[in-house]
């Protein structure tokens, strides 16, 4: 086929009730208002290894969303996700253009998203920066260590205004509703016309299969020739 996509991912990133997701540590991912008192995971029996699913699956759908609506999602500076990514940056610079300042080293920079990557260029940058704002949105994001780990490439893990900040020791972090309204509002509608791909609350972790075709179209058997040739062992689809 002309055109289609895959994004490799594996059982062994996806992880059962990991504390990215609210109902996994005591708090409700449809009520938005017990998230701020279930930040600390410490004394909980959810898992704090982060589930990959959530990222890998968004990613995929995020590629037909700039195809489709270019002028939201496109992955350049232009699109309304880029411009709002690029203005989160601030002078924190990224791995890129070789000026790349960690937020989370108070008084060095003013951004809230940097990436210390030098591969990633504004394509990829977009890609995920849409990634952390809709995972800082439905609350995945949104715990102790989960803020602490990701402090040198994205500071608005806090969803809300009036929520706790996190991480506290932090000057940049802002909550992206204040941060950045315009990617709030950019990933909050998950309803409208170019925008119900979103996810509306955090996925679960459980995970169904998907039953097993006698034959594949051309698409899958695309999909399934690039895991093999990457060496990635899945259950496919036929």
């Amino acid at each position: 086929p002309d055109h289609w996509r895959g994004q490799p991912s594996t059982a062994q990133e996806a992880v059962i009730n990991s504390c990215g997701t609210p109902n996994n540590r005591g708090a409700n991912s449809a009520v938005r208002s017990t998230w701020e008192a279930a930040v600390d995971t410490s004394g909980s029996s959810c898992n704090s290894e982060r589930d990959a699913t959530f990222e890998e699956v968004l990613h995929l759908i995020t590629e037909a969303a700039l195809t489709i609506y270019p002028d939201l999602w496109g992955d350049d500076y232009s699109s309304d996700a880029g411009a709002a990514l690029e203005a989160a940056n601030g002078d924190c610079g990224w791995g890129y253009s070789k000026d790349y300042v960690d937020p989370s080293k108070n008084g060095k920079c003013t951004g809230y998203y940097a990436y210390d990557d030098r591969t990633c260029t504004k394509e990829c940058i977009v890609v995920e920066g849409i990634y952390w704002a809709s995972l800082s949105y439905v609350g995945g994001l949104y715990t102790l260590d989960q803020a602490d780990s990701i402090k040198n490439e994205w500071l608005m893990g806090t969803p809300d205004e009036g929520m706790m900040v996190l991480p506290e020791s932090v000057d940049n972090a802002i909550s992206l509703k204040k941060g950045s309204p315009a990617l709030y509002e950019l990933v909050s509608d998950t309803t409208s016309e170019g925008h119900a791909w979103l996810p509306a609350v955090m996925t679960d972790g459980a995970y169904m299969g998907v039953p097993v075709k006698e034959k594949c179209t051309d698409e899958e058997a695309a999909v399934k020739w690039m895991y093999r040739k990457k060496r990635v062992k899945i259950k496919g689809t036929c």
